[in-house]
């Protein structure tokens, strides 16, 4: 018997281990000088950003505002560039609607062209809408409304901030685990 037949189990060295190496020391040249381009900073970037605009319309059906404000006032801002996602939400006596902003783009300048557009679309909104409140949320970072009141009365809306702030503000802002109380929605 041929004792190489009866081991028919070769192992065959395919690359030698001075071409492995050379390979290993020419990828950690490659990935070095690679190294200048990685995109570090020292705090990091803003993972989404996001501005919501809010308005009210008291005793107003969700089923109107949503016709005659927030189509409206979404039909306009379709028109700006850098915006991902356009949500909106309206229920009885208010409209919210939210713009996802592009990751690059410049939070600022699409806020200023948004305020631009609704000062020139809200005169044509129904007189008892308020104007909208602006306010900028990034992801991550961003606060939930946690509870949201629509105080109602035969009085003016300036009088009826007056007695929000002095009666329900101080009760609610002493609640532990409260970041932020608002009130907004009077019109002067």
């Amino acid at each position: 018997m041929n004792p190489e037949k009866v081991n028919p189990v070769k192992t065959k060295q395919k690359f030698s281990s001075f071409s492995v190496i050379l390979t290993m020391i020419a990828l950690m040249v490659i990935g070095a000088s690679l190294i200048p381009k990685l995109n570090i900073r020292y705090t990091p970037s803003l993972q989404q950003q996001e501005l919501t605009l809010t308005f009210y319309w008291y005793g107003a059906s969700a089923r109107v505002i949503e016709q005659e404000v927030t189509s409206k006032i979404e039909g306009v801002l379709a028109s700006i560039k850098g915006i991902q996602e356009m949500r909106s939400s309206t229920g009885k006596g208010w409209g919210q609607i939210t713009l996802e902003i592009k990751k690059k783009e410049n939070v600022d300048a699409i806020r200023f062209e948004t305020a631009t557009l609704i000062k020139q679309i809200y005169p044509h909104l129904p007189e008892k809408v308020t104007y909208p409140n602006f306010s900028t949320n990034v992801s991550g970072d961003q606060m939930q409304t946690l509870l949201s009141y629509t105080l109602n009365a035969p009085y003016s809306t300036s009088q009826i901030q007056q007695y929000a702030e002095e009666h329900i503000l101080p009760v609610i802002s002493r609640i532990e685990g409260i970041n932020d109380v608002s009130i907004y929605g009077a019109t002067p």
